[in-house]
């Protein structure tokens, strides 16, 4: 990922810089959508850990979440697409949804999405 920093697409600055980072294969996103990507994951840690402290999650239900997590950070810092755990936190996220465990599941699925939407 190569970070624009800019309000948005509009400027001359913004194309040029996404433009560049075109050229040399990286994926450009405004600096805005960028954090708002990095606290959607923070979100989610944060979801996982309360879930583990509530007793709702196993460790190794927490653990492989936020291996998930700790691996789509990766990818989107590192600008890549990553179809099959994108697939896999759509799938976790569905599970998540589907039990009736509680609103803060639900949240983690809602949150999960969206960081697999930017994977895949």
């Amino acid at each position: 990922i190569a970070v624009v920093v800019a309000d948005s697409w509009a400027t001359k600055s913004a194309k040029a810089q996404r433009e560049d980072a075109r050229a040399r294969k990286r994926t450009p996103l405004l600096e805005k959508d960028y954090r708002r990507v990095s606290r959607m994951v923070a979100v989610a840690r944060a979801y996982i850990d309360q879930l583990q402290r509530d007793g709702a999650f196993t460790a190794a239900n927490a653990a492989t979440l936020s291996a998930m997590l700790d691996e789509a950070q990766a990818r989107l810092d590192a600008g890549q697409k990553d179809a099959g755990l994108a697939g896999a936190l759509r799938t976790q996220g569905g599970h998540l949804a589907a039990a009736s465990a509680g609103p803060r599941k639900a949240m983690l699925a809602k949150t999960m999405n969206p960081i697999a939407a930017r994977l895949g």
